[in-house]
């Protein structure tokens, strides 16, 4: 029951942020009132339900829309990194600039993997 009402109210807490983007013309401030009132939705999560299993099973569905946004972002940003890398070896003059950014480029690589493991 109390899942339920959170949820409710975590849908229209996330609509009153879509409505303020659509009122606003800046992306910024509507990010930042999103991560404002994530904030205090959650810490009230905490501070009204003593018994953690409310706040689990709560959080448990809004995690979908987070994993998904997560995931979202993610199809979005390797493509555009793929591309700016191909578009910067395609406008290399000389070698030896093929050569350096070759390099950036497999320790860049490296490092995210190593980062995801």
């Amino acid at each position: 029951m109390y899942t339920l009402i959170n949820l409710v109210l975590f849908a229209l807490l996330i609509l009153a942020v879509i409505h303020y983007h659509r009122r606003s013309a800046s992306l910024s401030k509507s990010v930042f009132l999103g991560l404002a009132v994530g904030v205090v939705f959650g810490t009230g999560l905490n501070f009204v339900f003593a018994d953690a299993s409310v706040v689990s099973e709560t959080l448990t569905y809004i995690n979908i829309i987070g994993a998904g946004y997560v995931s979202l972002l993610k199809m979005i940003v390797m493509p555009l990194i793929l591309v700016s890398i191909i578009s910067a070896i395609t406008k290399v003059q000389n070698a030896s600039s093929l050569g350096k950014i070759s390099a950036f480029r497999s320790v860049f690589f490296w490092d995210q993997r190593r980062l995801q493991h």
